[in-house]
């Protein structure tokens, strides 16, 4: 999907490196392409990686837009990989419609209680 962005903080002595691996593509990212754009930053103890889709979306060897994103980091002493939970579009769309309809409830709810008093 366009827009796609992915943040991946970790913190350690020495400094982690992070990499992004999407299962779904069998790729490693931990370069900037024609598809992924990434960056890295770092302030001597916490880095941070971040990765942002340039193009619609790749399809995975389902025919499904891959949205499975895992976040490794890793320094001499050990590593760690962190699989990131992306949104569906629906879902996000559902959250949004059911936000925005509790909280007009809620601005009501206050409305009258601040008639009644």
């Amino acid at each position: 999907r366009e827009g796609v962005q992915c943040v991946c903080i970790a913190s350690g002595n020495p400094e982690p490196a992070i990499e992004f691996y999407l299962p779904d593509l069998n790729i490693t990212i931990n370069d900037s392409n024609n598809v992924f754009n990434y960056r890295t930053y770092s302030d001597g103890y916490t880095s941070t990686g971040i990765i942002k889709l340039q193009d619609k979306g790749e399809r995975g060897n389902n025919g499904d837009t891959a949205v499975h994103v895992h976040c490794s980091i890793s320094n001499m002493y050990g590593s760690e990989t962190i699989r990131l939970e992306l949104q569906q579009e629906k879902k996000f769309m559902m959250a949004v419609i059911v936000g925005t309809i509790g909280g007009v409830a809620v601005i009501a709810f206050i409305i009258a209680a601040v008639r009644y008093v």
